[in-house]
């Protein structure tokens, strides 16, 4: 419909009603039965106004063609570049600095920097494999979803760091505020070893895939 089209192509030129008016030599009320679809510009005005909003007429009536995708795209490789440098050295905490941690937890009765890299470094580590994955599948496919979707999935992913976010406030600021007390008592179960697995391994893997997926247009 031209009336959607056009109310949604003049925000995107940031331009009110009454600046579009005065571009066109019409009033303000015009303008505004245009876009609620009380009246239609006739064919000579559809042209007038697809020039003041640096638009064609087609992309007036139609809408906006979506934007195709491209295999191969420079910011997928830039993100798949970057994550899987945070990957590597994730692995390599892993491998050679968790251990260490260990050993160091075992003879010195100090489980602080373990616990420190368990709830902060891990969390970081496993959420960059989780958007890696993501990343790397945008490079060969279309992965894009739909606007409503997408905001789902922003929403899930966010969630998904919230027991991360008040272990982590628990573990290194003790007293919790009163107004997080009922949240604190609903995931307290999760302060166990498979629970804070969840918390630093599983949740931050798939929150950050959903957030990947969310924020990609």
């Amino acid at each position: 419909m031209v009336s959607k089209n056009l109310a949604a192509l003049r925000k995107r030129a940031n331009l009110t009603q009454e600046q579009m008016a005065e571009k066109l030599h019409v009033t303000r009320q015009a303008v505004s039965n245009w876009e609620t679809g009380k009246c239609q510009p006739d064919v000579e005005t559809l042209t007038a106004l697809s020039e003041a909003l640096g638009c064609d007429v087609t992309e007036l009536i139609y809408g906006a063609k979506p934007v195709p995708y491209r295999r191969y795209e420079k910011k997928y490789i830039v993100w798949t570049a970057v994550l899987g440098v945070l990957v590597l050295a994730f692995l390599g905490c892993e491998i050679w600095l968790l251990p260490y941690l260990n050993e160091q937890a075992s003879a010195t009765f100090n489980m602080m920097p373990r616990v420190r890299y368990v709830l902060l470094g891990r969390p970081v580590g496993t959420a960059a494999l989780g958007a890696l994955l993501v990343a790397a599948l945008s490079l060969w496919a279309d992965l894009r979803l739909p606007k409503k979707g997408r905001g789902i999935l922003i929403v899930a992913g966010a969630l998904c760091f919230v027991p991360l976010a008040v272990t982590v406030f628990y573990f290194f600021l003790g007293d919790m505020p009163p107004w997080l007390l009922p949240l604190f008592r609903a995931i307290r179960p999760l302060f166990t070893a498979e629970g804070i697995s969840w918390c630093s391994l599983i949740l931050p893997f798939f929150g950050a895939a959903a957030l990947f997926l969310g924020f990609e247009k």
